[in-house]
C-alpha cells in the first residue's frame, strides 16, 4: 500500500510512499469522497458513513486540509457566506504555517472578501445607525477577530492579516458615526466579491494539494498496463 508524497519546490513531482493497515484504506477513500465530486442526494451522508467506519481520528496535515477545503467548497455550493468561513480559513492557515507552506495572497484576498461581506450585507437591509445585526458583526469580526490577528509576545500575527483588510477596519468603525460612510459601503457591496475570491482559493488550493491517492494510484496501473501491452506488440 501507498501514500502521495509531493517533491518540494516549483514542479515538483506527486510520488508515492508506502504505508499499510485499515486505517490507512480509511484516509484513501475519505480523501477520494472528499476531494472528488459527490452526487447533491446522499454525497454528505456517504462521507459521514466513511467517518463512521474507519477509526481515521488521527488525520494527517494533507487529511486535514483536504476535509477544510471540502468544507468552504459545500458553503460555496449553496452560495453560503457565514462567519464560519473565516474559522475555516484560520485553521487553514495554522495547517500551512505548521508545514511550512506559504500562505498566499489569493487565500489572504478570499479571507478579507469573507469578513466584509459578513458585515457589510447587514447594510443592505438598514443603513440607519441603529442596525443591531450590523452591530453585532462589527464587534464579532472587526473588534474581537481582527485585533487578534494580530498576535502578541507569546504567539505570531496572522499572515492573513493584510493592508486591505485594515483599510477596511478603518472604514467600518468610521461608519459607526458617519452616515455617509455607512452609504458608501453599502453602495460598493455587491454580494459578489466574497464567492468569486473564494473560488479562486479553492482552485488554487486543490490544485496544490494534488490528486487524491486512489485516482493516482488508478492512473499509475493504467501507464503500467499500457506500456506492458505495448511492450507486448514488439515480442
Amino acid at each position: 500500500m501507498f501514500w502521495i508524497k509531493k517533491k518540494i519546490g516549483s514542479g515538483g513531482k506527486w510520488k508515492l510512499k508506502r504505508m499499510e493497515g485499515e486505517e490507512d484504506l480509511g484516509r484513501w477513500v475519505l480523501e477520494f469522497l472528499l476531494q472528488c465530486p459527490l452526487p447533491a442526494a446522499g454525497g454528505n451522508n456517504l462521507i459521514k458513513d466513511v467517518f463512521r467506519r474507519f477509526p481515521v481520528s488521527g488525520f494527517d496535515s494533507r487529511l486535514k486540509k483536504t476535509f477544510l477545503l471540502k468544507t468552504l467548497e459545500d458553503h460555496l455550493s449553496t452560495l453560503s457566506i457565514t462567519a464560519s468561513l473565516l474559522k475555516t480559513l484560520e485553521l487553514l492557515e495554522e495547517l500551512l504555517r505548521r508545514d511550512a507552506s506559504p500562505v498566499t495572497a489569493t487565500m489572504t484576498a478570499a479571507y478579507c472578501a469573507v469578513a466584509v461581506d459578513c458585515t457589510v450585507k447587514y447594510l443592505q437591509v438598514k443603513l440607519h445607525h441603529h442596525n443591531p445585526a450590523y452591530l453585532r458583526a462589527v464587534k464579532r469580526i472587526w473588534r474581537a477577530r481582527v485585533p487578534h490577528m494580530k498576535g502578541s509576545a507569546s504567539r505570531e500575527g496572522s499572515l492573513m492579516l493584510s493592508p486591505e483588510l485594515e483599510r477596511w477596519r478603518t472604514d467600518i468603525e468610521a461608519s459607526l458615526s458617519d452616515s455617509q460612510v455607512r452609504e458608501r459601503l453599502a453602495s460598493t457591496y455587491s454580494g459578489r466579491d466574497a464567492i468569486v475570491k473564494l473560488k479562486a482559493f479553492l482552485a488554487e488550493a486543490w490544485a496544490d494539494l494534488g490528486p487524491p491517492f486512489l485516482q493516482l494510484a488508478a492512473s499509475m496501473h493504467a501507464n503500467r498496463a499500457r506500456q506492458h501491452q505495448e511492450g507486448g506488440l514488439f515480442c
